[in-house]
Parts: structure tokens; C-alpha cells; sequence
């Protein structure tokens, strides 16, 4: 699941400079997803929306020169973003929208990157017992939490893991598999070294 939101809430409006007839013509930026990872990394997804009395509209995208249509179009911001495009309607009417994404204005505990991840889960426990075979499924709530250090990122059923936000993974000795799929967790967990082990598979969905 995501969420709209109005850009404006996050950050402020450094200009915004009207042609001709501006009325006819408006836009705004609106975020669908806005994720604050370690290591000082946004990413940012945002969509142009518009309303313009006389269409079609056009539009010339000055800053980033290489965006192209409404979007959606992914970000990542590493410092202020100047975000200008030039609209024109059918009757030659033109609005030139700016405004810049102010970094500094990000919060990064209320987009901390975790936020997607944690909560409880209501799972389906799968045991290989693999060396006597007394295999067996059960029920369970997983908690995840965030863990105090930003980069161990989520304690995940009392297990501390950490996170590469470049491949998506989480990382335990003991836990394995790619956890999160949107409202879905999937690992398993290992009890003894290879190659004589027991395994809990996990699989479940977020309780909300």
C-alpha cells in the first residue's frame, strides 16, 4: 500500500513564477513514496500533477532537463532539487512552475526507512527438524522493531539485522531470505551450522 501526499506538507516553496494567464493553468508535485535510508540517502517518487482549462497541455521540463511527461519519476536526492517545467496549454497559455526540494527539510525519523518494515506479523511457522524428523507447523506473531542503531535497522523476531537498501536485503547469521514484500514477511532461521540443522520458515502477513 501507498500513500498520496502533497509535497508541499514536507518541504517549502522557494518561488513559483507565472506566465500569461496563469489562472487557466496549475500543478503540483505529489510524492508517492519518500524514503530516508542510512548513510545520508533519500529517494524520492513524485508525480506532476495538472489542471489546465484548455487541453492538451505541454510540457518542456527545464530542471531535471531529462524528465519527460507527468511521471512518475524516481529521485535521488543527495542535495536541493530545482524542480522547473514550462506548461503550455491549447490555446498558447504557458505556466512555468518551480519550486525546490529542500534536503534539509526532509525529517529523517518520520521517512526513516524502517518505517515500512516494522509492526507485527501474523505468521505461519514451518519446522524441518532434519535430523530427527519431527517436523511440524504452528501460528505465531512476529515482532519487528526498530533497533536503536540506524544502520543494525530492524530487530526481527529478537534478532538484530542489518539492512543494504541497495539490494533490498536484510543480513543475520542466523536469518535468511529477502523478508519484506510489501505486506508480507518470508525467512527462515537457522539453529545449527551445515550440514546438520534445524529451520523455521516463516512466511505471514502484516497485522494491521
Amino acid at each position: 500500500m501507498r500513500s498520496i501526499i502533497i509535497l508541499i506538507a514536507l518541504i517549502s516553496i522557494t518561488s513559483l513564477k507565472c506566465c500569461n494567464h496563469s489562472n487557466d493553468i496549475s500543478s503540483e508535485i505529489v510524492v508517492n513514496r519518500l524514503i530516508y535510508y542510512p548513510e545520508d540517502s533519500i529517494s524520492l517518487e513524485f508525480e506532476l500533477s495538472i489542471e489546465a482549462e484548455y487541453e492538451p497541455y505541454s510540457l518542456q521540463w527545464i530542471k531535471p532537463d531529462t524528465f519527460k511527461g507527468t511521471g512518475p519519476f524516481t529521485v535521488n536526492i543527495n542535495e536541493d532539487l530545482l524542480i522547473d517545467v514550462l506548461i503550455s496549454d491549447a490555446e498558447g497559455y504557458q505556466f512555468e512552475f518551480i519550486q525546490v526540494i529542500q534536503k534539509d527539510t526532509i525529517d529523517s525519523l518520520k521517512y526513516d526507512y524502517r518505517t515500512l518494515y516494522y509492526g507485527e506479523y501474523d505468521c505461519k511457522v514451518f519446522y524441518d527438524d532434519y535430523f530427527y524428523g519431527n517436523d511440524t507447523s504452528y501460528n505465531t506473531i512476529v515482532t519487528v522493531s526498530r533497533d536503536e542503531d540506524f544502520f543494525t535497522a530492524l530487530i526481527i523476531h529478537g534478532n538484530p539485522a542489518r539492512f543494504d537498501y541497495l539490494t533490498g536485503y536484510f543480513y543475520h547469521p542466523r536469518l535468511r531470505g529477502r523478508f519484506f514484500s510489501d505486506d508480507s514477511i518470508n525467512f527462515r532461521i537457522w539453529n545449527s551450522p551445515e550440514p546438520i540443522f534445524d529451520i523455521w520458515s516463516y512466511r505471514g502477513k502484516k497485522i494491521e
